[in-house]
């Protein structure tokens, strides 16, 4: 087990393996180790972190605060039985890649990555890109730093808002993919939960209202199928002013007349 667990996706959480969750007083010290921690490939000048924490500082100001800062979060970490979790020259500082730690947001994009990377004809129909494409779907546990944000600090809510707005597309499609994979399966119980998740996300995607409502209609649900479709309409009217497209007033069509099937 790793000794040092960084949780991002949803609210954000560290986790020590000997002392249990470790809290922060004040938002930056958990913005610094965020930063610091996703970024982790690369080292980062002391002023570009002066700049993304406390831009309208005089430099000597903001040289100082980030000095306690830094300080602040190495006694909050504490001692590594291993490599540093943080390291620092008179330059730069750096979250330490080599220590023993286990971040979410990494965990998330290697499995994504490595499903990305299979090749193959279709990675709906690979049982091991499903597995790498359902663990990604379980660490989302929510948006990156889910409920966090710095006052007076762009930069960092530029690169926050970046973060999120990418891990929540790529999950968005994940959600699909394996909704897919399921209902070609037959797994359609499995599939409808893939389908309502995305939803929930982002409950102005119609595909997967569509898809939802092929998979109730398909466990002999025709009455939610359609129930469903109601739904539809009126989230697309309530927040866009439009009507469902004409692929999804087909499938609705179809399903009331009894004339699909999956």
């Amino acid at each position: 087990m790793a000794e040092l667990q960084l949780h991002l996706l949803g609210p954000g959480r560290v986790v020590h393996a000997q002392r249990g969750e470790i809290e922060f007083r004040g938002r930056l010290l958990l913005a610094l180790l965020a930063y610091l921690a996703v970024e982790s490939d690369q080292t980062h000048s002391r002023e570009t972190l002066m700049g993304l924490l406390w831009p309208e500082l005089p430099e000597a100001d903001a040289r100082n605060n980030l000095r306690v800062t830094w300080s602040r979060l190495r006694t909050r970490l504490g001692p590594s039985a291993g490599p540093p979790f943080l390291t620092s020259t008179r330059f730069d500082l750096r979250f330490n890649p080599e220590s023993s730690h286990w971040l979410d947001v990494a965990e998330f994009r290697a499995s994504v990555a490595a499903a990305e990377g299979h090749v193959h004809e279709e990675r709906q129909a690979c049982p091991d890109c499903c597995q790498k494409l359902t663990r990604a779907a379980e660490l989302y546990r929510g948006g990156f730093l889910a409920g966090f944000y710095l006052d007076g600090c762009p930069a960092f809510e530029e690169w926050q808002f970046v973060q999120r707005e990418r891990l929540h597309l790529q999950t968005l499609e994940l959600l699909a993919e394996l909704a897919h994979c399921y209902e070609q399966r037959g797994e359609l119980k499995t599939a409808e939960g893939y389908a309502r998740r995305q939803l929930e996300l982002d409950p102005l995607r119609e595909d997967a209202h569509r898809r939802l409502m092929r998979l109730l209609n398909g466990q002999g649900q025709r009455g939610a199928a359609l129930a469903q479709y109601q739904a539809c309409r009126r989230v697309l009217r309530d927040e866009l002013g439009v009507e469902p497209d004409a692929e999804t007033l087909l499938l609705y069509q179809q399903i009331k007349s009894g004339a699909h099937r999956c």
